[in-house]
C-alpha cells in the first residue's frame, strides 16, 4: 500500500538559538568556565570563617585521641597586604632541643637512607639521595646556627600554603581542567573533590607533622616540610586532576 506524500515528509528541525549558539562556542564555554571559577572563589572566601571553625573543632577532637603531651589547637594569623590578618590553624607544641641523642639519630638516618638508596631504581635512588643530602644539609646549617622555629610556627605556615591553594584552585581548574572538559557538572564535581580533599586533610596534616615531629625531634622540620608539606599537596592534589581528566572519556 502506498503511503500519502504528507506522511513521506519529514518535520523540519529547529534550528538552535542564538543563546544555545552562544553557549556551544568557544567563548562561551570560556565565559562560562570563568564565571563558574569566579563563583566557586568568592564561595570559598564566604566559606573561610566556616572552615576556620570546622578545622578548630576537628583538631580539638582529633587531639584528645592521640598521645602527644602538651599540644593545644589555636590559631596564629599573618599579616597580608590588601588582605589584613590572615588567620590559620595551628598546633602548639613545645619540644626540648636536641640532645645528642636525637643528633646521632638522625645523622645515622641521613646515612642509612644514602647507603640503601643503591637498592632502588636509578631514577628513585637520585630521589632518595637528594632527600638525604638535603636533610644532612639542614642539619650542618643547624649546627651552625639554630633555627629559631617551632611547632606553631610550622604548622601554621603549612596551613597557609594549604589554604592558598584551597582558594586559588577554582582559577586553576579554569586554567587547566575546564578547557578540556565540556561538561559543566563534572567541571563542578571534579573542583569539589579536589576542594574537600584540601579542607579534610588540613587537620590530618598539621597533627600527623606534629605527632613525628615530637619523635623525631625538632631537626626534622625542613625535611618534614619539603617532603610532607606543599610539594605532597601537589602530588595529591595532581592525582585527583588526573583522574577527572579521564571522567570525560568514560561519560555516557
Amino acid at each position: 500500500m502506498n503511503l500519502p506524500d504528507a506522511a513521506l515528509t519529514t518535520s523540519p528541525t529547529t534550528p538552535p538559538s542564538l543563546l544555545q549558539r552562544f553557549a556551544a562556542s568557544r567563548f562561551g564555554q570560556a565565559l562560562v568556565a570563568l564565571l563558574m571559577a569566579a563563583g566557586l572563589t568568592w564561595l570559598s572566601f564566604r566559606l573561610l570563617p566556616a572552615l576556620l571553625r570546622f578545622w578548630d573543632a576537628a583538631l580539638l577532637h582529633l587531639l584528645s585521641w592521640l598521645p602527644l603531651s602538651d599540644a593545644m589547637a589555636g590559631r596564629m594569623s599573618l599579616e597580608l597586604p590588601l588582605w589584613g590578618e590572615f588567620e590559620t590553624p595551628a598546633i602548639q607544641l613545645w619540644l626540648a632541643a636536641a640532645d645528642s641523642q636525637a643528633w646521632l639519630g638522625n645523622l645515622g638516618g641521613a646515612a642509612l637512607l644514602f647507603l640503601l638508596a643503591s637498592l632502588l631504581r636509578p631514577a628513585l635512588r637520585s630521589v632518595v639521595r637528594a632527600l638525604a643530602g638535603f636533610h644532612l644539609a639542614t642539619l650542618l646549617l643547624q649546627a651552625a646556627s639554630p633555627l629559631d622555629y617551632d611547632v606553631a610556627q610550622h604548622t601554621h605556615h603549612l596551613a597557609v600554603i594549604s589554604i592558598g591553594l584551597l582558594l586559588s584552585l577554582p582559577l586553576v581548574m579554569a586554567a587547566t581542567h575546564y578547557i578540556v572538559e565540556r561538561s559543566h557538572e563534572r567541571r563542578l564535581l571534579a573542583t569539589l573533590m579536589i576542594a574537600a580533599f584540601l579542607v579534610l586533610s588540613l587537620p590530618l596534616k598539621l597533627l600527623a607533622h606534629a605527632a613525628l615531629l615530637q619523635f623525631m625531634s625538632p631537626l626534622a622540620m625542613p625535611t618534614l616540610f619539603l617532603v610532607f608539606g606543599p610539594a605532597f599537596d601537589i602530588l595529591c592534589v595532581s592525582a585527583l586532576y588526573a583522574w577527572a581528566i579521564t571522567w570525560r572519556h568514560h561519560a555516557g
